[in-house]
């Protein structure tokens, strides 16, 4: 029997498939009528829960009795009412399990969940699993579990497990404006419990612990608080947060709000620990402690902050000094430090700090917002001894930040601790890097030759790292004067599309030198008494982005002595590739298919000679206009793929080739002068576009790629109004190669085998008649596109060899190194049937991979065929080879070479080294032609831990005469260094000593003693 019951309005209505007998049929009626009575408003109290549901029924599971309640079930608790689409309850247990958007409600509190569970005993228990919300009126939270627990029907804790997230509002209100502020915390776990009266006592979060809270007082928005650590526990009154502490790898920032003035910047912090009072204001931050306020940092064993008075206090604990420093800048260290937030400005007691230079102490340091510090009865050295050689003392020093300067009022000079040297003002710089300003110290000497002389004497002015200048002066009384300018500037990754990356520099350089007719330097600025050699050199580079850029150069040199006619005749290319003024300017932009480019550039000759004969042409200036080029490239036409015309690639490229024209001087009818008017040849432009498809196959052993190329050009006028030609071309080549590898093992010492890598190929090559398709061929004529006369086919041969080598280095590893490459190559005219030269190329090669010997021949093969050798047309070699060795003896080291500045990293008693240099070449005209052959030998001894002597000797074999002996003899004084040289033999004879300070920016503290020029 089959029956279907309908509930509606607590109306039953039975349908009845009679399929058994009457009475067992009317029997049932009658028990189910009595059921749907009751069914559609059942109500009872067990364990406080009052239950209402469409349907329940009595079930047993397990031999576990439970109700099952289903749809539209609702159960009162007291004061709350929960929800769900089905609900278990288990009497023996007092347990009820509810699922199905389950909801519950209590006054302005709820809860939603995908399940929950309810014990009910002397304290109830809730515990909700999947997509957990809990809200009240100001708090909203999140989790993938929630553990809710009552006491005395109060509720007492919360704990959510997995994913946990509190939301918290604040309210702002400040002359009717108001405002709603979102608090945030996070964790895996967070775990909150409740007082007496339902009010947060505590929040510990567990597991990657992170809080964003907002910070209000007094009507003031004061900024956000971002924090993160492994653990935190929050206090509350009042609902109120009162004392966060944080521990484990501590984060946090600060950001003050945009009308908080007193703050400038951000306040990153971290520690071990912090303990944080939202009602004082006060962070107390220990254990590995840091605070960032823009370009200021500090550090400490214990830190305070406190954003109410806006003060930052850094104490002495667990023996770590409170250190402050600024950007790059070494830290500052003292027994306590306080900083100002609002004025940027610190004071620190019993100050020890090393700056750049050296080291600096002081009774107190104070530091302003810009980064300057003041020390009272300061002292500063670059000796780092504990009692230095010599210090600078002063009652008040102040360092300049933005001028990198050190300024002491008075400063006095104590070597050891006699006080040598007293200025009532002084300035030092306080720099290591290159790009510092201030004054160049000139070196000064004398000569019968040049006079008296000063030279390098100027100033290099660098503000910032984006540009420089620097000028100076070189001056002999009897000789020459020099100036020369440079400005040099960059900007790299600006935030404007035009300052991406920008570098550029000018250089202007003068140059006069008095001849021997006078020695008066008045005469300088004679011309028929000296020579002037003039120069400017400019370059622009302009990146927009990584894919686009824009070069310019300028480049103008004019040399004149009316007295150098020898330099004249003797070196008249030379002199006249000196004399000229030329120009670029370039645009490109790039992306993943192609290119465009837009160039144009200028070049003249500034010197142009007397004519020889009459009727003379001489070309001194040329102009290229403005050119266009676009380049299309895909590297796939079809894309990517396993198939073989997967490997087609396609290109186009387009150039617009505008009018060039050349201007030239023609001679009068006597060659005695050149004419007033220039004549001008102008090349007009054309345009020509290409088409080339390539088809590169792998068949078997062999690399075969076809091309197919196709060509049109225009010849066109030079106004740019009319195309008088047009040409339609093609071309085919078919290129075949494959690669060969030979292995000969070879067990010789470090010697292990010998590679030899073959690489033959064949390329054919089609290129027939242009086809005109307007105009006439000859339009082409003196256009800058050239078409096919003829029609050419040619086939061309070539085999490269290269050798190498598996050796084992110094490091006993096995490296592979080229020694020989041995290259031949030949083509075939099919048009003419005769075969070319044969051109053969031997190269050795360095360790690097670079040749040192080369040796180029051509033969002509047409013989071969008549039964006769190859015939040797011409051969040419180079060889350019550098041999050297190096020597030394026992080693030693001691304490007080590893402080001296001359010593090397290794310390040989005695050391030698020698270097041959050789440039050679022939041919089959001139022969042999050695062109340079020098033995620089080089050597030093050390005569004691102090002591150090070095040689250097230059010997020329070709006249086996010595050209340069030079004798240096130093030793270090720990911060100060010793220098003596002699010059004998050779350019610049004289001795040289000098005693300075061996930090490079106080090496202007010296004393010298030269003879030779340009040493001081």
């Amino acid at each position: 029997m089959k029956y279907y019951v309908n509930l509606q309005n607590n109306f039953t209505s039975i349908i009845i498939n009679l399929k058994y007998n009457v009475y067992f049929l009317m029997k049932r009626i009658f028990l189910l009528q009595i059921f749907c009575c009751i069914l559609s408003s059942v109500l009872f109290t067990q364990n406080k829960l009052k239950f209402s549901a469409n349907s329940v029924e009595s079930m047993k599971d397990n031999n576990i009795s439970m109700n099952l309640f289903k749809d539209n079930v609702q159960i009162q608790d007291n004061n709350r009412i929960l929800y769900a689409d089905l609900a278990k309850q288990i009497p023996d247990s007092n347990k009820v399990i509810l699922s199905g958007s389950v909801r519950m409600y209590e006054e302005s509190d709820s809860l939603e969940c995908d399940k929950l569970i309810i014990h009910k005993y002397e304290d109830d228990t809730y515990y909700a699993i999947g997509n957990v919300i809990l809200r009240d009126s100001i708090r909203t939270i999140y989790g993938d579990t929630l553990f809710i627990e009552y006491q005395n029907n109060l509720l007492k804790r919360l704990n959510i497990k997995s994913n946990a997230i509190i939301y918290s509002k604040q309210y702002w209100d400040k002359d009717g404006e108001k405002k709603v502020f979102q608090d945030e915390m996070r964790g895996q776990s967070i775990f909150i419990n409740f007082d007496i009266n339902e009010q947060i006592d505590f929040i510990e979060i567990s597991g990657m612990a992170s809080a964003n809270f907002n910070i209000l007082k007094n009507d003031i928005i004061k900024g956000i608080n971002e924090v993160s650590g492994d653990s935190m526990l929050i206090y509350f009154i009042n609902n109120n947060i009162n004392i966060m502490e944080v521990l484990g790898g501590v984060i946090g920032e600060f950001v003050p709000d945009q009308e908080n003035h007193n703050i400038s910047y951000p306040i990153l912090y971290t520690a071990n620990h912090i303990n944080y009072n939202l009602k004082s204001e006060k962070t107390i931050l220990t254990n590995n402690a840091k605070v960032i306020y823009g370009q200021t940092i500090l550090t400490g064993g214990e830190i305070e902050a406190d954003l109410d008075l806006n003060l930052v206090e850094s104490k002495l604990m667990d023996s770590i000094l409170p250190s402050v420093s600024s950007g790059s800048e070494s830290p500052t260290y003292g027994n306590y430090m306080i900083f100002d937030l609002e004025t940027e400005t610190g004071n620190i007691e019993d100050g020890y700090n090393q700056i750049d230079l050296g080291v600096f102490r002081g009774d107190d340091f104070l530091t302003d917002k810009d980064d300057n510090v003041y020390i009272n009865n300061a002292m500063f050295t670059s000796c780092d001894l504990e009692e230095p050689h010599y210090h600078f003392g002063s009652q008040k020093m102040k360092i300049i930040n933005s001028k990198e300067q050190i300024i002491g009022r008075p400063m006095i000079l104590y070597i050891q601790d006699f006080p040598a040297l007293s200025l009532p003002l002084t300035i030092l710089p306080n720099s290591n890097r290159e790009s510092k300003s201030g004054f160049i110290m000139p070196s000064f000497g004398h000569s019968r030759k040049h006079g008296t002389w000063i030279q390098d004497f100027g100033y290099y002015y660098a503000p910032n790292d984006y540009y420089d200048f620097l000028t100076y002066i070189d001056f002999y009384d009897k000789s020459k004067f020099r100036m020369e300018t440079i400005i040099n500037y960059k900007k790299l990754y600006g935030p404007k599309w035009y300052n991406y990356k920008i570098s550029g520099g000018l250089k202007l350089k003068n140059y006069n030198r008095e001849l021997s007719s006078s020695n008066d330097f008045t005469d300088l600025g004679d011309k028929s008494k000296s020579s002037e050699d003039y120069s400017i050199h400019f370059h622009h580079n302009q990146d927009f982005d990584t894919m686009q850029y824009i070069r310019i150069n300028y480049n103008y040199h004019s040399y004149y002595s009316v007295n150098d006619i020898n330099n004249i005749e003797n070196n008249y290319d030379a002199y006249l590739s000196q004399q000229k003024e030329d120009s670029q300017l370039f645009y490109s932009k790039n992306s993943l298919y192609g290119s465009l480019s837009i160039g144009a550039s200028a070049n003249r000759n500034l010197n142009i000679p007397t004519p020889n004969n009459a009727d003379q042409v001489y070309s001194y200036k040329h102009q290229y206009y403005p050119e266009i080029k676009y380049d299309y490239r895909k590297s796939k036409l079809f894309g990517k793929g396993d198939k073989w015309y997967h490997n087609m690639s396609l290109s186009y490229d387009i150039s617009f080739l505008n009018k060039y024209k050349s201007f030239s001087k023609i001679s009068n009818s006597d060659g005695t002068d050149w004419l007033d008017d220039d004549l001008i040849d102008i090349t007009s432009p054309g345009l020509q576009q290409a088409v080339k498809l390539a088809l590169p196959i792998n068949l078997f052993f062999f690399n075969l790629t076809p091309n197919l190329n196709f060509n049109e050009k225009w010849a066109i006028d030079n106004d740019l109004t009319n195309i008088q030609a047009r040409s339609l071309d093609y071309n085919l080549s078919l290129d075949l190669e494959t690669v060969i590898f030979g292995l000969l093992p070879v067990n010789m010492k470090k010697l292990s085998a010998i590679h030899h890598t073959m690489t033959p190929s064949l390329s054919f090559l089609y290129n027939p008649k242009s086809n005109i398709i307007k105009g006439h061929i000859e339009d082409f004529d003196n256009h800058r596109v050239n078409v096919n006369f003829n029609s050419s086919s040619t086939a061309r041969f070539a085999l490269r060899n290269l050798f190498q080598v598996k050796i084992l280095n110094s490091n006993n590893e096995y490296i592979k190194r080229s020694i020989l490459g041995l290259n031949f190559n030949t083509s075939y005219d099919f048009e003419k049937q005769t075969f070319g030269d044969l051109f053969s190329k031997i190269s050795l090669k360095n360790k690097d991979g670079s040749e040192y010997l080369r040796i180029n021949m051509q033969h002509d093969v047409r013989n071969i065929f008549k039964g006769r050798s190859l015939e040797l047309k011409s051969l040419t070699t180079s060889i350019s080879r550098q041999f050297g060795h190096k020597l030394s003896g026992e080693s030693t080291l001691s304490e007080t070479d590893s402080l001296s500045s001359y010593n090397s990293q290794n310390n040989d008693i005695w050391d030698a080294q020698f270097n041959i240099s050789l440039t050679a070449s022939y041919t089959l005209q001139d022969k042999w032609d050695v062109t340079y052959t020098n033995l620089d030998l080089r050597s030093s001894i050390r005569l004691s831990e102090n002591w150090k002597l070095e040689n250097r000797m230059y010997l020329n074999l070709e006249d086996m005469n010595m050209e340069y002996y030079k004798l240096q003899l130093k030793r270090s004084l720990h911060c100060w260094n010793f220098e003596f040289f002699m010059v004998p033999i050779g350019y610049n004879k004289g001795f040289g000593l000098r005693i300075n300070i061996s930090d490079p920016g106080l090496q202007s503290l010296r004393i010298t003693q030269s003879t030779v020029k340009g040493w001081s």
